[in-house]
């Protein structure tokens, strides 16, 4: 994370542990694309998890006002999606 800050609201939420993956020096320049910033975080976290992870939902700092029901729909309607996909 860029703002320490921000750091602190993160891991004093009151609700769920957050975990923060550092970004390279190299990621943190004005013109680093967000979806390349993404992409790291994405294979940090599969090395570390061992896993491979199916979706990527971006939430936005800046549009908080989401419910889990919100994630949810959306989750359902990419599953749908990519299930339709297969079948054609």
């Amino acid at each position: 994370m860029d703002s320490n800050a921000l750091l602190g609201l993160l891991e004093n939420n009151g609700m769920i542990p957050v975990k923060k993956i550092e970004r390279d020096i190299s990621l943190g320049e004005d013109s680093i694309g967000k979806i390349a910033v993404i992409q790291d975080c994405l294979n940090q976290m599969e090395e570390r998890k061992s896993i491979k992870y199916d979706m990527i939902i971006d939430l936005d700092i800046t549009s908080p006002l989401r419910t889990v029901k919100n994630l949810e729909e959306v989750i359902q309607k990419q599953i749908e999606k990519k299930l339709m996909l297969q079948r054609l």
